[in-house]
């Protein structure tokens, strides 16, 4: 059942159908008020659990339930099955209006209303908005609706990933056939599947070293470098998203991947040649999986196919487009002015030197690349007679006079768990 709220300024336009409601289900709960777009009146109704806005001209179930279809099938972060279901879900549902004065008051909602009214100038600019809201079209509803989260970036970051932990969560695309023999599983770890990490540290401790693995004989079976950007975001996925609340796997639902690199791509704005490697890794990788007879191999070519049609929607949206008079690091922000005034803890260790020898420190966020060169140096009271530079995996980059000039570049760039490699003399690390 969708269940609509609705408070006094409604009370005159609708007749409640129910006398409490009850949010179970999947996005079954919404709040309905009237709102003001350029003289006009719309209705605005927002999902309690992710915020998620959608903007109608009448508060009628049918209208609703188109503009909510064709709105979750333009959502590129979650799987064409995964929209199917969602879709079909909503199409299956009746829907209930319920008096609640309260609904309306709330500080979540009212931030939503104004958050729009407040910035209709930024919305205009997104998209067209109809003269006459009788004269709207189910396609523009949709289209306002789209545009909706995009007014402000925070809020519109933690509506789409609030929508992709919900789906995510109720409707996982499971592995159908997986071989429970194949070397490469996480079975000895299934009574944990789901649990929260909390209080599991030493599960979740064994599972980051069985990734690991995991990923190294995949990069050396399949050729992959090292230091790509792609097996850095690999090696990210597994160890820290699916591992950020709960203890999940690569197995627990192969459309993860969809939800993450949509997330990291979307934040980051990867120029093309990123984007290449990136999708060429987790193809790849999931194909591996199929291979090894860790998920079937029609699970793998669906995965595959998830995959590539995410490609090719982030690919049209390129900011920075790749060819011969073109450089994707022109494009790129070297500091994070929100993180200047953070404070950052480093952890550097020596590589391939026993026994270990590292250091600790922290350093401020506005300060240089350059600066961090030399305190990582410091710290080891290594002379200064040699070339030496950082390379950033996460960007495939190397921090140096010929490609990223660390004098320019500010350590708020940087984001926690980002691997950093120091050369020094072009021979030791």
């Amino acid at each position: 059942m969708l269940q609509i709220q609705y408070g006094k300024s409604l009370a005159d336009e609708l007749t409640s159908t129910d006398k409490k409601a009850i949010s179970k289900d999947l996005f079954t709960l919404w709040t309905a008020d009237k709102v003001n777009i350029k003289g006009q009146q719309y209705y605005l109704l927002v999902e309690k659990n992710t915020g998620l806005p959608i903007l109608l001209t009448k508060l009628k179930a049918d209208q609703f339930k188109k503009v909510l279809h064709e709105v979750v099938k333009n959502y590129d972060f979650i799987t064409s099955q995964q929209q199917e279901r969602v879709m079909q879900f909503f199409q299956d549902q009746q829907v209930k209006f319920i008096a609640n004065n309260r609904s309306t008051t709330t500080k979540a909602f009212k931030r939503a209303k104004s958050d729009l009214e407040d910035n209709v100038d930024v919305l205009s600019q997104l998209v067209n908005i109809p003269h006459s809201a009788k004269s709207a079209t189910v396609d523009d509803l949709v289209l306002l609706s789209l545009a909706y989260p995009s007014i402000d970036y925070e809020m519109g970051h933690n509506i789409l990933t609030k929508m992709q932990e919900q789906v995510n969560d109720t409707l996982p695309i499971k592995p159908m056939d997986a071989n429970l023999n194949s070397k490469i599983n996480w079975q000895q770890w299934k009574d944990y599947e789901g649990k929260p990490k909390r209080g599991n540290a030493k599960i979740v401790k064994e599972v980051r070293d069985y990734n690991k693995k995991v990923v190294s004989k995949f990069l050396y079976q399949k050729n992959i470098e090292l230091f790509s950007i792609g097996s850095a975001l690999l090696s990210d996925f597994q160890d820290y998203y699916l591992l950020q609340k709960k203890i999940l796997f690569v197995t627990s639902n192969l459309a993860a991947s969809t939800s993450y690199i949509w997330l990291k791509v979307v934040s980051k704005r990867y120029s093309q040649m990123f984007l290449d490697d990136i999708f060429h890794c987790f193809i790849e990788f999931y194909n591996f999986l199929g291979e090894e007879g860790t998920i079937g191999k029609k699970d793998a070519k669906k995965t595959e196919k998830n995959l590539k049609y995410l490609y090719r929607q982030l690919s049209s949206n390129v900011a920075v487009p790749d060819g011969e008079n073109s450089d994707p690091l022109e494009s790129m922000e070297l500091e994070n002015k929100k993180r200047n005034d953070m404070v950052y803890e480093m952890q550097v260790q020596m590589c391939a030197f026993k026994p270990a020898m590292w250091r600790r420190f922290i350093i401020n966020g506005s300060s240089t690349v350059e600066d961090l060169e030399i305190a990582i140096l410091t710290m080891f009271r290594t002379e200064f007679g040699h070339m030496f530079d950082i390379y950033d995996s996460k960007i495939r980059q190397h921090f140096d006079n010929d490609h990223i000039d660390p004098e320019n570049a500010k350590v708020s760039f940087f984001t926690k768990d980002d691997q950093l490699l120091l050369t020094y003399d072009y021979g030791d690390c």
